[in-house]
């Protein structure tokens, strides 16, 4: 009967790390997703402005390390007339502590880029 209960504590051992190891696998690509989903709205706005404002890209570095990001660097068109190219480059760095064997963590970093173009265009309503 003993040997059951040891058995028993392994495999729950073993199937707990392994779903931590799947959540934690999925923890960048959700903070990634977030990422592409800020710089996009950054994006949209430049179309309209023609430029990356000063304002816009503090905010768009804020809302990054309110989600865990780090290392934040930002380039944008300056100054660009309707119907010239826009390109925003967004890039960061983002730490976790991961599980890498059975009980013991590390930390892992990724490096994560957002690079896109997009024409300036006046929106009316």
């Amino acid at each position: 009967m003993p040997v059951k209960s040891v058995i028993f504590a392994i495999a729950l051992i073993i199937t707990v790390s392994f779903i931590v190891y799947l959540t934690e696998t999925l923890v960048p690509l959700s903070v990634k997703s977030k990422m592409n989903t800020y710089c996009r709205n950054a994006l949209f706005g430049m179309e309209i402005d023609g430029r990356l404002t000063e304002e816009r890209k503090q905010e768009l570095i804020d809302i990054l390390e309110e989600i865990g990001l780090d290392n934040i660097q930002v380039a944008g068109t300056q100054s660009a007339p309707y119907g010239g190219s826009i390109t925003l480059s967004v890039e960061a760095d983002y730490t976790q502590s991961r599980l890498t064997g059975l009980l013991y963590r590390k930390d892992t970093t990724y490096h994560m880029e957002y690079r896109r173009s997009a024409i300036a265009r006046r929106v009316i309503n």
